[in-house]
């Protein structure tokens, strides 16, 4: 199982979103969590700013993986219809550039 495919998977176990900040007041001072659709808590308290990126990750980052996985499809397609090697032509090229930037990314992210 590759990278991608282990987010996918724990994508999928996490709470569904989308996710939220939620600010809880109590005896004049501020406590922030992360709550789901329904209004449960998903995550213990956080920072505002930490809070706010684990929500906003919550749904980015399946729709990053969808992309990476669009990436590579067109890749395939791409190298299947011109029948050409990977360093040949510009099409191919891009695509291929595109999926190992964006699987480097979330290689560095998941270390």
């Amino acid at each position: 199982m590759n990278a991608l495919e282990k987010l996918k998977e724990t994508c999928e176990r996490a709470t569904p979103g989308p996710w939220k900040r939620a600010v809880e007041e109590q005896d004049k001072t501020a406590e922030t969590w992360i709550r789901g659709q329904s209004g449960q808590e998903v995550c213990c308290r956080a920072m505002r700013d930490d809070a706010e990126f684990i929500a906003a990750a919550r749904q980015a980052l399946p729709a990053l993986i969808e992309l990476v996985d669009t990436y590579e499809k067109e890749f395939a397609r791409l190298s299947q219809e011109h029948k050409i090697v990977f360093s040949h032509g510009k099409n191919i090229f891009d695509a291929r550039q595109n999926i190992f930037y964006a699987r480097a990314k979330i290689e560095e992210a998941m270390r």
